[in-house]
């Protein structure tokens, strides 16, 4: 399977705008996700299980509008790529393997974003926050 992803180089699916997967697919291990992002630039919305290499990636998707993970994103990860995607309106992931600091930090990092940023809909599932709840939607 792996052969089938080592066509794909940086830029090389440029049309590519949506990738959706809520529930795991065979084929979706770490590398050949990262490079079917790194292939698809354009990407505006993108729905996957996200393990890093993969959501390192995602930060050459500067359209990036909605992105939806079924794990956790690291608060260096999530410091790093924020400025990278200025379109970003929908922000969810799990809480799934991070710890209680590691959410503060990350509802730290999301409630520092300016009000003049897109992002609206910023979700930590299974971590509750008041002041996260406050500012964005996170249905």
């Amino acid at each position: 399977m792996d052969k089938a992803f080592e066509h794909l180089r940086p830029g090389g699916l440029p049309r590519l705008t949506m990738y959706l997967a809520p529930s795991f697919q065979d084929f979706e291990s770490d590398a050949r996700m990262a490079a079917l992002v790194r292939a698809a630039p354009a990407l505006e919305t993108f729905v996957q299980s996200g393990a890093p290499r993969t959501i390192d990636a995602l930060g050459g998707c500067p359209r990036l509008r909605h992105l939806e993970l079924r794990f956790r994103i690291e608060p260096a990860q999530l410091e790093r790529l924020l400025p990278r995607w200025p379109a970003l309106e929908v922000l969810k992931f799990e809480q799934r393997g991070s710890s209680d600091d590691d959410c503060r930090r990350i509802v730290e990092l999301l409630l520092a974003v300016p009000t003049t940023h897109p992002l609206r809909v910023a979700s930590v599932r299974g971590y509750e926050n008041a002041d996260l709840n406050a500012r964005f939607t996170t249905g």
